[in-house]
């Protein structure tokens, strides 16, 4: 694809889901922390960022080099460089505020195939909550310290429960705890991992990163194979300790040492 009309045919495909009014978010795969992030309300915009990424001389001269074999043993940091996979995502417009923030839920989801190459999978039965700095308010996309959440920008330890749980009326709560379960279920379900070649069993720890909105449906934003699990200082709830224990007691002991331990944590990993 070597000019702007080219590129707008081959992206026709796409003009279909900019019938509604609605605003997505276009993403590098490999990105974190707001980087290579693109808000657009219409088929045109996107057409535009596309161009611009694909005309750039830089990417244009990576990419003659490129030898796409190497290319899938790179490293994410490595594969951000190249800015070839990208996401297109609905973005949602109606976020359930937290303390007049948006926010996200980080799940952890832990990942184990057995020496009989039997998959098996456990979510943690609680959440971070991570917020945006500023208040939100409705448009105005562009404005990280409204629209971003990270921990960076999150004032205070939050959790889904405890705090969360606090603004969602008591009649919603059951509907919501059933949406992250079939969410779990399904990130299972969807990932295909495997363990190294010298490895008879595994696991992984992957992290979620999940929103409500203000009609109490839960929506799926990624899935995250690095979690982040930076502590807060003093924290009520120390995800750390109790993950790293949970993983001890669902898969190590088991596994390696003939016996199956019973959780006292009230915060641990759930077999689905």
């Amino acid at each position: 694809l070597v000019n702007n009309e080219e590129i707008n045919k081959k992206l026709g495909f796409y003009k279909r889901l900019f019938h509604h009014k609605r605003v997505w978010i276009f993403k590098n795969l490999y990105g974190s922390k707001g980087e290579s992030i693109y808000i657009f309300s219409s088929w045109l915009e996107l057409c535009s960022v596309i161009t611009k990424i694909m005309l750039d001389e830089k990417n244009q001269a990576l990419w003659k080099k490129l030898k796409y074999n190497r290319y899938k043993n790179f490293n994410n940091k490595k594969k951000f460089e190249y800015q070839i996979e990208w996401v297109l995502q609905e973005y949602i417009t109606n976020p359930l505020l937290l303390n007049k923030r948006k926010f996200h839920l980080r799940g952890y989801l832990l990942y184990h195939i057995d020496s009989y190459k039997k998959i098996q999978a456990y979510y943690f039965n609680n959440y971070r909550v991570f917020t945006a700095l500023e208040p939100y308010k409705s448009g105005d996309y562009l404005n990280k310290k409204i629209h971003d959440s990270h921990f960076e920008s999150t004032l205070k330890e939050l959790n889904f429960d405890r705090d969360v749980i606090k603004i969602i009326p008591h009649h919603k709560l059951n509907s919501i705890y059933k949406q992250l379960l079939l969410i779990n279920k399904s990130m299972m379900e969807i990932v295909k991992a495997q363990c190294y070649t010298n490895n008879k069993s595994c696991y992984h720890l992957f992290a979620s990163d999940i929103m409500i909105t203000k009609d109490y449906k839960c929506k799926l934003i990624e899935l995250n194979h690095k979690p982040g699990m930076a502590p807060y200082e003093k924290q009520k709830v120390d995800y750390q300790n109790l993950v790293f224990k949970s993983i001890f007691h669902n898969i190590v002991e088991p596994t390696f040492l003939n016996k199956k331990v019973k959780e006292t944590e009230k915060y641990h990993f759930i077999k689905l």
